[in-house]
């Protein structure tokens, strides 16, 4: 009985140091002094200048501490002031005490490797990583006696806060890629609608009479102000691909002129680009039967044979044959009569 009652009033006194030593938090612009002596002429100061976080994962994040060491009226050796981990009640401080021996933390970064002569001091960086799951705090200490306590929460809001910055960014970067995709497709389908205008515009009766054998109406013109390229060439005609349709033209002389043009409608189109013709002014000249071969010469056939004839306003004639079988086949040309 006596000796339960020694016990009970050992763990009642521990109770007590421990209420009455409570060990100071860390905090940006927080001192904390150690002291050799009881008049305080003899101590170490450590002083948090900064400390932050970054890194930060569900998992946990990086802890960076700037810290000036100072030593007065004694020199210091800080082998031993090396944050270490506090996980159980230890009676004999009445504070958290160390799991393991000291040799388990090696390798965690050592406060100050060396000596500070009395007087001295100096900046130190102290970074660990904090574990989401870590609930007890750690220590700066000094031969197994912790003097500082530091800041342990993990930053979750922090992380949260990345996360969604990232995943704003990242939302942002695909609106700003499919804004600039719709963008390039807009310019895309206006250039290639502005192209199709320009050869349908080129593929009407007034154009096709006062352009054909024109001294302007060259291959380089053509090419450059419809942005068309040659598809193939066959007997001396060039083929092009209009959006239309196939259009041949032959070139003459070194500045190629377009001389001739030829192209190929079906059904309502073909008909319409005739009655087109002679509203134009056209005039039938002359109307035979021919043989016609079409699908490469898969299919022949009987069809008419039609010359039209325009008087140009700066003289000569445009001359048009219209070829009429499964389809309406125009060929355009300009002659002096």
């Amino acid at each position: 009985m006596k000796k339960s009652i020694i016990i009970l009033a050992t763990l009642l006194a521990t109770t007590l140091v421990f209420s009455e030593n409570v060990v100071p938090k860390a905090s940006i612009g927080k001192s904390v002094k150690h002291q050799f002596n009881k008049n305080g002429s003899k101590y170490f100061e450590i002083k948090f200048l900064d400390i932050s976080y970054t890194d930060s994962t569900k998992n946990g994040c990086n802890a960076h501490y700037k810290i000036q060491l100072k030593a007065v009226g004694q020199k210091v050796n800080f082998e031993d002031a090396a944050p270490v981990p506090f996980v159980g009640v230890c009676p004999r401080y009445g504070l958290h005490h160390h799991k393991g021996d000291d040799k388990n933390f090696d390798a965690m970064t050592t406060l100050y490797k060396g000596t500070l002569t009395a007087g001295d001091s100096s900046i130190v960086q102290l970074n660990y990583y904090i574990r989401a799951e870590q609930t007890v705090p750690e220590y700066i200490s000094y031969n197994k006696k912790p003097i500082v306590e530091l800041a342990y929460q993990y930053d979750v809001q922090e992380y949260e806060t990345k996360m969604q910055a990232t995943l704003l960014a990242q939302q942002k970067a695909r609106e700003e890629r499919e804004a600039e995709r719709k963008r390039i497709q807009e310019e895309q389908e206006k250039a290639a609608i502005a192209e199709r205008s320009r050869c349908d515009t080129l593929l009407t009766i007034s154009y096709l009479a006062n352009w054909v054998g024109a001294s302007f109406f060259t291959k380089d013109n053509i090419e450059r102000d419809l942005n068309i390229d040659p598809v193939g060439y066959s007997g001396g005609l060039v083929l092009y691909n209009f959006p239309k349709c196939g259009v041949s033209m032959e070139f003459s002389g070194l500045e190629e002129v377009c001389t001739e043009l030829s192209f190929r409608l079906y059904g309502e189109e073909g008909m319409q680009m005739k009655n087109d013709l002679l509203e134009y002014g056209y005039t039938l000249v002359e109307k035979k039967k021919d043989l016609v071969a079409e699908n490469n010469f898969r299919d022949m056939q009987y069809g008419t044979h039609s010359v039209y004839k325009c008087k140009l306003k700066n003289g000569g004639y445009s001359v048009c044959e219209l070829l009429e079988g499964q389809a309406f086949m125009f060929t355009f040309y300009r002659s002096a009569r």
